[in-house]
């Protein structure tokens, strides 16, 4: 039975990480709240779309941490619903008594184009005045293609980085 060294195996894994975490943010995508301005009587329900506009840019992850004013607005529900992502490291979650939305969404395929649905937010108007929702942090990571080279355990051999057991 023939093993590799340690060396290589921890140069791969490392290599692996640094390549998976380490991706390229999408500097031509950003995130777009649809529709922009809404007005509500009080008790009345605001629909939101939180949205990605990537134009040709292939994107495969977004995360965002979202505030609005917990004394004008309340969520009532979030939907993934028609989401370009179909896996959620963190699902979407949001507090009443803070005001924040939090979720951390990706897919392995690559998606691009204008308009992209990410969540959909439905508020309640619970007390007068305004709000903003705004992103208080938020990410869109460009879709990263990884090739991790295959070397041969003879090459490897040769070169004395194998341990014959």
């Amino acid at each position: 039975m023939i093993k590799t060294s340690i060396k290589v195996k921890l140069a791969v894994v490392v290599f692996a990480l640094v390549s998976f975490f380490v991706a390229g943010k999408a500097s031509a995508a950003d995130f777009n709240i649809i529709p922009a301005v809404s007005t509500a009587g009080l008790n009345q329900t605001i629909t939101v779309d939180i949205k990605i506009n990537a134009a040709s840019t292939s994107i495969n992850a977004a995360q965002a941490s979202l505030k609005f004013d917990p004394a004008i607005l309340q969520v009532q529900s979030l939907s993934k619903a028609n989401s370009i992502f179909n896996f959620w490291l963190t699902d979407p979650m949001f507090s009443n008594d803070k005001g924040t939305i939090d979720f951390l969404g990706g897919t392995p395929n690559g998606v691009a184009g204008g308009s992209l649905q990410v969540l959909r937010i439905v508020f309640t108007a619970s007390g007068v005045g305004s709000s903003n929702l705004t992103f208080s942090d938020a990410s869109i990571t460009a879709k990263m293609w990884l090739q991790i080279p295959t070397v041969p355990v003879s090459r490897l051999r040769q070169k004395g980085e194998c341990h014959q057991k």
